[in-house]
């Protein structure tokens, strides 16, 4: 493809892309290309660095900590391949490896973080000009054509969408603290003790006391394993069922060493191999289950077999059952224990149903029951939140962008 074909393109996907009132530029507006506002450098391999503390970052998302930076200043990386929608916006020093471009941005034209929302607005991946794997050029990035406001407006929309982005970043630290503290208590509680040489719940090194013998643990406590406290449940369902009160979470929906459910697709596209979950199921990633997916519903779900649904078989077992299959060596048990080579299955029948567990007594259970609620609910309730701004957000960005809204 010449150079000449190459612009034709791109200027009939934008077209494509745009609605017929998005070329009615407001007031002190300018039409300009990305190219006029930034200079799009490629990225470096990584493989030849020692270990430092400048992150590397890669098509998707943070890789290692390296000894040196390529670039110190604010900057937009973009992909070159794969998921080219997903952007970030860094403000530190950072190496990028040669999937990921990244932008030395001419500030006297355009702000570092209305480009990263400005961007975020454009539909990329119709820039693709790859085949099997989604590609970028900087041809066709520095041709791309952007509409700009003045300065002191891009700081003021910049400024509204990051208040978004600020809490939204907020809550997921709460989240993350939540979750950290009930580990701990987990910890704390119940993990001191040993099954057969295996720790239950332990830090890796931890002091713990043998239980070989059931005369080593407290009044009331037990050994057992953990088919005992929860159940693999196999609902299933077709695409013609009625799903319309099912949120769709399949695999790569459901985040990695997080407890909350936040992401998930449309139930359009809920085809195949589908599982039903209810409200204080847990969820397990089983393909490739080294991931760590160890997730708790607070909905009526559907996902896939790749996921166990794992169910406690009672009430006061849930949050025990949870923080205990969250804990590092229960994943490593599972993984261990799974089958297959290049797309390994963690198993549940004579497997990790089999794997040994502390069952601690009623009394202490209750307790736990009690207490770690407020944490889960907590957790919950950000994860709404953060839902709703999330699309407060997104209804706002393409207003702004077009100067559809006003900004003071």
């Amino acid at each position: 493809m010449t150079k000449q074909d190459l612009k034709k393109n791109i200027n009939q996907k934008q077209k494509e892309v745009k609605n017929p009132s998005d070329f009615s530029l407001p007031k002190n507006w300018v039409e300009t290309t990305l190219g006029e506002v930034v200079e799009i450098k490629y990225g470096k391999d990584h493989k030849k660095l020692e270990d430092g503390k400048i992150p590397c970052y890669g098509s998707g998302g943070f890789m290692r900590n390296v000894e040196k930076f390529l670039y110190d200043k604010p900057s937009v990386l973009i992909p070159r391949k794969g998921t080219i929608s997903n952007l970030f916006f860094i403000e530190e020093p950072f190496w990028t490896v040669d999937t990921l471009f990244y932008t030395k941005i001419n500030e006297d034209k355009i702000l570092p973080k209305f480009l990263f929302y400005k961007l975020k607005n454009e539909k990329l991946e119709s820039l693709n000009v790859g085949s099997a794997v989604p590609s970028l050029t900087t041809a066709v990035l520095n041709d791309f054509k952007i509409n700009l406001p003045p300065l002191p407006q891009q700081k003021e929309i910049a400024e509204i969408l990051s208040s978004f982005d600020d809490k939204i970043e907020l809550l997921r630290e709460q989240n993350q603290t939540l979750e950290t503290l009930g580990q701990e208590i987990f910890k704390e509680w119940f993990g001191k003790y040993k099954v057969n040489g295996e720790q239950c719940g332990a830090r890796e090194g931890a002091l713990g006391y043998s239980v070989d013998k059931l005369e080593d643990l407290p009044d009331g406590w037990k050994v057992g394993k953990l088919g005992d406290i929860v159940d693999n449940i196999k609902v299933l369902l077709k695409k013609n069922d009625d799903l319309s009160n099912r949120t769709y979470i399949p695999i790569d929906e459901i985040p990695m060493k997080k407890f909350g459910l936040d992401s998930s697709k449309p139930i359009k596209e809920a085809i195949s191999s589908l599982i039903a979950f209810e409200p204080n199921d847990i969820l397990f990633g089983a393909m490739r289950c080294y991931f760590h997916r160890v997730n708790f519903s607070k909905i009526k779900g559907v996902t896939r077999s790749t996921v166990m649904v794992l169910r406690s078989r009672d009430d006061n077992l849930f949050e025990y059952a949870l923080f205990l299959i969250n804990q590092a060596k229960s994943v490593s048990y599972a993984d261990q224990n799974s089958k297959g080579s290049t797309m390994p299955y963690a198993v549940w029948n004579n497997s990790f149903e089999n794997m040994p567990i502390i069952l601690p007594s009623k009394v202490q259970l209750d307790k736990f029951s009690e207490l770690t609620p407020s944490f889960l609910n907590k957790i919950q309730k950000n994860i709404n939140e953060i839902e709703i701004l999330s699309k407060t957000r997104d209804t706002l960005l393409p207003k702004l962008m077009k100067g559809e809204v006003e900004v003071n």
